[in-house]
């Protein structure tokens, strides 16, 4: 019987006689996987089916409970500090809701292919040490979610515990994401960090990120007589001195896995060895920063978009401010929250006083605003000239963040948006421009040029478009395609834009209240299924896109889905302005 290896690396193996390797599509590149003109056996864990994402749900439902309110329990005897739990949700949930998913998903993905395959061994990147393993802050762990190395020592600790042999890969590439600060960018924080601090020492009402744009933002303070801060940056990000102590890490470990079987004694391990430093070996520090600027004694209410997780200055400041009396309001930044039932993070919605929606409301704290985004945007009606392009978003390579496998889900997408390009059309190609997602330009550096390779394949008309050249290239659009279920196509449905959009399996991630709606957009041809579909669909209304668009069961469909998940507001700053006045009054 041959010997089965499962390969967690981007490196080719041959097999041979004794041998057998398979490989995880999870944890390669898509560069490797699409490139690799050799065949190689593809194994996935399951975890991105439906029925297993059911079931895995409830599961870590129960572990966020669970773990969280012991781990906090643990933390405060070791820290010798007791806070309301609003507190620690603030400052810790980012890190820990996200880091169990994450664990809970590796753990869950090597056990079930270890078992299912009969695997004997299991090939990894070499690891890390456990100093570099816990991220100086929060957002280095994020982002180090996709990284290689850092994944092996996950790996490496679950093949421990599971009790299968692992061989070591040893790679050159560079490992480890780390973001470089340089001096003159130092020293121009620190005087920023001088001015806030100065403005936050006399101020009631912080406004700020609220995704507005800034002259919006500005507007708004002015309104409110509140001096502007157009920008919170993390003022702790420049710290240098991050401590480190394994004998704290160890303490916590032994009292949080007592008992435990090897699966939870494995995930609650590998929590506490995440740990940001900033919020464990270095909270009393921070804490001491925060409370020595008295910045949080007089600000009554902060009124920002759910987009600070990663900024700890930001997170120390409103967890102190919640202690004296603050309310906090955060406004809605993505398409996900309010229709996604997979997506469980929740704790911009769960730590706010209020929490504004884009038309929606699941929680008490739910209040009904519109899509800041692109409120007060010049809309598009049946009279205005179309562009002579049409435009293609293609998806993101995803932040492996959830409970379930997300990569797989990524490489079906990209292959169905080449299904796509090439059922479009030729005289449509020539009027068509690709715009790749910038995060997958900086995820693999060969990225563009693989993806121009292909394209010219298909048709050497087909233009890509650049990060800066994309406002310009918008103004000449007949219509606009995305691959996902994107914020974009809600916008473009906010400002009555042409557009459509296909992904499989259109209705299973949603939440019940939100299928009749999608389903509306998916009978009046602005949803799909499948990608040929919707390119057969471009190629039947390509020279009359407006008499579809601006059909009545088309309009009916856009202005019934926009009513509850993106409200348009055609004086946005007015409207939002005597929303706050009516809650801080």
């Amino acid at each position: 019987m041959k010997k089965k290896v499962l390969v967690l690396v981007n490196h080719l193996f041959l097999d041979n006689a004794g041998t057998e390797y398979l490989y995880y599509s999870e944890t390669l590149s898509k560069n490797f996987l699409f490139n690799n003109k050799t065949k190689i056996k593809l194994v996935n864990s399951n975890s991105d089916e439906l029925d297993e994402k059911k079931i895995n749900l409830e599961k870590i439902k129960k572990y966020k409970r669970l773990f969280y309110k012991d781990l906090l329990l643990i933390l405060e005897s070791i820290l010798k500090k007791k806070f309301i739990e609003r507190f620690w949700n603030i400052l810790l949930g980012p890190w820990f809701h996200h880091s169990l998913e994450v664990f809970y998903n590796r753990y869950y993905s090597i056990k079930y292919i270890v078992s299912k395959y009969n695997i004997d061994e299991v090939i990894i990147y070499k690891s890390i040490s456990v100093k570099d393993f816990a991220k100086k802050n929060t957002l280095q762990f994020f982002l180090n979610l996709n990284s290689p190395v850092f994944n092996a020592y996950v790996y490496q600790s679950i093949c421990t515990s599971i009790n299968v042999k692992f061989r070591i890969y040893d790679s050159s590439f560079n490992s480890l994401f780390v973001k470089k600060n340089f001096f003159f960018k130092k020293f121009y924080n620190k005087f920023i960090f001088l001015i806030i601090t100065i403005i936050l020492k006399n101020k009631k009402i912080l406004i700020v990120d609220t995704y507005f744009s800034k002259i919006k933002e500005l507007i708004l303070n002015i309104n409110l007589r509140t001096v502007p801060i157009l920008f919170f940056r993390d003022f702790f990000e420049d710290y240098n001195s991050y401590k480190f102590y394994y004998c704290i890490r160890e303490k916590i470990i032994k009292k949080y896995t007592t008992h435990d079987n090897e699966e939870l004694k494995c995930i609650k391990t590998l929590l506490v060895k995440s740990f940001p430093r900033s919020l464990l070996e270095n909270f009393n520090y921070f804490s001491r920063k925060i409370l020595k600027y008295k910045v949080v004694n007089k600000i009554k209410y902060i009124i920002t978009a759910q987009n600070f997780d990663t900024n700890e200055y930001f997170k120390y400041f409103a967890a102190y401010s919640v202690l004296n009396n603050c309310k906090i309001f955060y406004i809605q930044h993505g398409n996900q929250d309010g229709t996604n039932k997979f997506d469980l993070y929740e704790n911009p919605a769960e730590t706010s006083d209020v929490f504004f929606t884009w038309g929606w409301k699941i929680r008490d704290n739910n209040k009904i605003l519109f899509n800041v985004k692109v409120s007060g945007q010049e809309r598009n009606h049946l009279n205005k000239k179309l562009g002579t392009n049409l435009i293609f978003f293609l998806s993101q390579q995803p932040i492996r963040r959830n409970f379930f496998d997300v990569k797989n889900i990524y490489y079906k997408q990209h292959f169905n948006e080449f299904i796509f390009i090439e059922n479009i059309s030729k005289n449509i190609l020539k009027s068509t421009i690709i715009k790749e997602h910038p995060f997958n330009l900086s995820y693999e550096s060969d990225d563009k040029s693989i993806l121009e390779s292909k394209i010219k394949k298909i048709n050497h008309d087909i233009k890509i478009c650049g990060l800066y050249d994309l406002k310009k290239t918008l103004k000449k659009v007949k219509i606009s395609i995305y691959s996902y279920d994107s914020t974009g196509f809600y916008e473009h449905l906010s400002l009555n834009k042409p557009v459509i959009a296909f992904w499989a399996d259109c209705f299973d991630d949603l939440r019940e209240e939100a299928i009749i709606y999608y389903k509306s957009l998916f009978e009046a041809n602005i949803i799909f299924s499948n990608p040929v579909d919707a390119a057969n669909h471009i190629n039947k209304h390509w020279n009359n896109i407006n008499d579809w668009w601006f059909s009545f069961k088309t309009q009916k469909a856009v202005n019934y889905f926009i009513s509850k998940y993106s409200i348009y507001e055609n004086k946005p700053i007015s409207i939002f302005k005597d929303k706050l006045l009516d809650l801080i009054k």
